[in-house]
């Protein structure tokens, strides 16, 4: 008969001996575990007691699992030891660094911000315009002056013909007559001649007076001049100028010859023509020409907007226009091509002459301060009686003014900028005084920790408003 064996009598019940192992084996997990082999089980004699039979393992030597344990305490001791060091040393340099840092971007700051905003409202008067006046081309001191500014438009368009008949045409145009003869007038009557190269004849439409020249301090003498419609004496294309001096022939052998000349004006003079000319419907040609210089005067006052000098006024109504027709030209079997010239004049004005003038006349107790108008285009112009027919030509305007206006001082802002300068900001009420056209000013310094103004002028930005809180 076969024994059975129970697990408690293979392995004796020491349970003290196998806790003892059990936590040996435990504070060395990193010795590697054992394979536990039973021995193969004999009948055991019936005269021998029971006995286990156990492969038992050697003895762990965990003396090396000791000092191992102690070497890496005090490594990690010695570490965190270190570390504790380095930690403090590195809070100090950082420390420093970030002072460093917000010291850098604070002396940042203030180069970026250093600077001055003064705010001004100019002293100003809200005033009504109705009344009339004169300017004068060349005015005299306290008199309005004006400038003629002059563009000129070509077009064409083809219309039907009938036919074609023999023509001659004259051509016409204007001049600037000058006088440096004299400092008085001289008079020339209608019909004077005027003589270009090559001996083709000209003669003025009405008589004129030509203004005496005006003699500077230094000697420096400039001519007097005014404007004058002519006609040629001969037909053909060969009279149409451009440009070009003309002389007075009637003054030959006299001193006033070589200082009384007159020069082709912006325009020229055109319209010259011989030969072979299309017949053309009269009312058809009427509309043709009115559409054509419809379509140039818009041209023309497109080209005013942009090409009007900096500085000066144009009332749009103070605007004339001039038409003069051109040879036609031939566009094919009864088909004819007029040719349109326009051109536009118109005075300008001065802004810095014009708002003086008009607070002048207008503001009691104004006294020649520099001012100027707020939108001298709020004013509506108009002329006083009938439209100059020769704008060009004239040598004074008369026109009405109407319409509210404000009226603006003007300050010296770098003159002011240089007061300011270095200046501690409770000074700004004494050196404000000091310039009447200002009625408020208020000032903001950067940092906002400076009560001083920069020393660079540059520094100073200087903005006009209307209002001030």
């Amino acid at each position: 008969m076969t024994q059975k064996w129970n697990l408690q009598d293979i392995v004796p019940p020491d349970r003290s001996k196998r806790n003892a192992e059990r936590r040996e084996g435990q504070a060395s997990r990193q010795a590697p575990a054992r394979e536990m082999r039973v021995a193969p089980q004999t009948p055991l004699s019936p005269k021998e007691p029971p006995r286990p039979m156990l492969d038992t393992m050697p003895p762990v030597d965990t003396s090396s699992f000791e000092e191992k344990n102690s070497y890496m305490n005090a490594e990690k001791t010695t570490k965190k030891f270190n570390q504790g060091d380095g930690g403090v040393i590195r809070k100090y340099i950082y420390g420093g660094l970030g002072l460093v840092a917000i010291g850098a971007l604070g002396f940042l700051v203030t180069i970026i911000l250093n600077g001055a905003e003064i705010t001004v409202k100019p002293k100003t008067y809200d005033t009504t315009v109705q009344a009339s006046f004169s300017a004068k081309l060349k005015p005299a001191t306290g008199e309005l002056g004006y400038e003629i500014l002059t563009l000129t438009e070509e077009g064409e368009r083809q219309v039907a013909a009938k036919g074609t008949e023999d023509v001659k045409q004259a051509a016409a145009g204007e001049i600037t007559v000058f006088n440096s003869h004299s400092a008085s007038s001289q008079r020339l009557i209608k019909s004077t001649r005027f003589e270009a190269d090559g001996g083709r004849i000209y003669r003025i439409t009405e008589a004129i007076d030509i203004p005496g020249y005006k003699k500077a301090a230094d000697g420096t003498i400039t001519p007097g001049s005014i404007k004058a419609r002519v006609v040629a004496d001969g037909t053909g294309e060969s009279y149409n100028l451009t440009s070009g001096k003309l002389s007075v022939p009637g003054l030959k052998g006299s001193d006033q010859y070589t200082n009384i000349y007159a020069e082709v004006g912006v325009s020229g003079i055109v319209g010259g023509f011989e030969g072979a000319k299309f017949i053309i419907e009269e009312a058809e040609l009427m509309a043709a020409k009115e559409a054509l210089h419809a379509e140039l005067k818009t041209k023309l006052t497109s080209r005013l907007s942009a090409e009007r000098p900096n500085g000066f006024v144009v009332y749009e109504p103070a605007i004339t226009f001039s038409t003069t027709s051109l040879p036609p030209g031939e566009g094919g079997s009864q088909v004819a091509i007029i040719k349109e010239q326009v051109s536009l004049v118109a005075p300008l004005f001065n802004e810095t002459t014009f708002s003086s003038f008009i607070a002048k006349n207008t503001l009691a107790g104004y006294k020649g301060e520099s001012v100027r108008l707020e939108d001298p285009t709020a004013l509506t112009f108009a002329y006083d009686g009938e439209v100059p027919q020769n704008l060009g030509a004239a040598e004074a305007i008369s026109f009405k003014l109407s319409g509210a206006i404000r009226v603006i001082w003007n300050f010296d802002s770098q003159a002011l900028k240089e007061e300011l300068k270095g200046a501690p900001e409770s000074t700004l009420p004494a050196i404000l005084a000091k310039y009447e056209a200002i009625d408020k000013a208020k000032a903001v310094i950067r940092p906002i920790w400076k009560n001083t103004f920069p020393k660079d002028p540059e520094d100073i930005v200087i903005t006009e408003t209307q209002e001030i809180e």
